[in-house]
């Protein structure tokens, strides 16, 4: 067995998903990232439902 994905990519390059917003973490839905052209940098769930979108601050995760 293989600890590799499947598609041949390599686990450093991938990709870490951007942080959530709070709302979103808590409903436990895809928080799309705030578009360049939005005016209050709100993600799409936060504007549809009029909620003022406030991102964590990333601390460092300690081993």
């Amino acid at each position: 067995l293989s600890s590799a994905p499947r598609d041949g990519t390599k686990w450093s390059l991938r990709r870490k998903p951007a942080p959530a917003c709070l709302f979103c973490r808590e409903m436990k839905v895809v928080c799309d990232p705030p578009q360049p052209e939005s005016k209050d940098k709100s993600c799409n769930q936060c504007t549809r439902k009029h909620l003022k979108c406030i991102y964590p601050h990333q601390l460092p995760r300690g081993k």
